[in-house]
């Protein structure tokens, strides 16, 4: 489940490098970030409603930015912050951070829904993302980790 993947992500964060974490979220996503803090163990709070602006400001002042294929991390990239793209059916070479250092785990290879919207599989390729390998491509991005991708 996404919600305690991410929490895990968050909590691993705090442990590791001291870094709290922001959850934001968009339309319809409000229970789902809200089940990601609860899943972080408290080492993850929940961003208030928030305009492109504002997730501007909240991105230009983050550590690190981990997140699907969206808008956000596509505004995360453009302001410089650090990122870790999580990817299934959309080619990371093409939707992806272009900045040297940002990394990514994706799927898209064993993929065979490329840029759809609903995939195929019983199994979504994005859901056989650990969170061993984005944990790993957090710690990369932040210098404590092996090479990108």
């Amino acid at each position: 489940r996404p919600a305690e993947r991410y929490g895990a992500l968050a909590l691993h964060l705090r442990e590791r490098h001291g870094m709290p974490s922001i959850v934001t979220w968009g339309p319809s996503e409000h229970a789902l970030a809200g089940d990601v803090t609860a899943a972080s163990g408290g080492t993850a709070q929940l961003a208030p409603a928030a305009t492109i602006a504002d997730l501007v400001e909240l991105a230009r002042a983050a550590a690190l930015f981990v997140a699907g294929d969206t808008g956000p991390m596509q505004l995360a990239a453009a302001v410089g912050t650090p990122v870790v793209g999580v990817f299934g059916p959309t080619n990371p070479l093409r939707n992806g951070s272009w900045r040297a250092g940002d990394t990514w785990v994706s799927r898209f290879d064993e993929c065979e829904c490329h840029h759809k919207r609903r995939c195929r599989r019983a199994t979504p390729c994005i859901d056989t993302i650990t969170v061993e390998q984005v944990i790993a491509a957090a710690d990369r991005r932040l210098g404590t980790g092996g090479p990108r991708g």
